[in-house]
């Protein structure tokens, strides 16, 4: 069972505001620790410095994650934390630009985020290790004449 839920009401002109909704099993053992865990690095003092972020939710209809473009709409605010929890789970597969753009580029850029990835099939996982060895190249000074 996953822990995230994005659920979409039919907008109404009577409601104004906002409403949230929680429920609790009274058999629940969730911790408040264990919650901020989830969301923290080690030595952060609660700050929310981790997030999870469901990649299948970024996708718009029918479209595949091949361009640089949408990497970098998923990007958008990952500068406000520490560690990105990236899950591919009911990801196909990703483009060589779209991998690139986040394990390289943006690994350069933003060399005090780590980019955590779960849920990968094989497709996936290749693209995301292409991106990785061109990085590693990259910091390779040898190899660094090819960027």
């Amino acid at each position: 069972m996953s822990d995230d839920w994005l659920i979409e009401v039919e907008k109404r002109a009577e409601l104004d505001g906002t409403r949230i909704m929680m429920c609790i099993g009274k058999e629940a053992k969730q911790t408040l620790r264990k919650v901020f865990g989830k969301y923290t690095t080690e030595n952060d003092d609660y700050g929310f410095t981790k997030t999870h972020v469901p990649i299948s939710l970024t996708r718009y209809d029918d479209s595949q994650l091949v361009s640089r473009s949408a990497a970098k709409r998923l990007l958008a605010r990952f500068n406000a934390f520490k560690e990105v929890w990236l899950d591919f789970k009911d990801v196909p597969t990703i483009g060589q630009a779209f991998a690139d753009e986040i394990f390289r580029v943006y690994a350069i850029s933003h060399p005090d985020i780590e980019i955590v990835c779960t849920s990968t099939n094989e497709d996936v996982q290749r693209m995301i290790n292409r991106a990785k060895n061109a990085l590693l190249d990259y910091k390779d000074p040898q190899q660094s004449a090819l960027f």
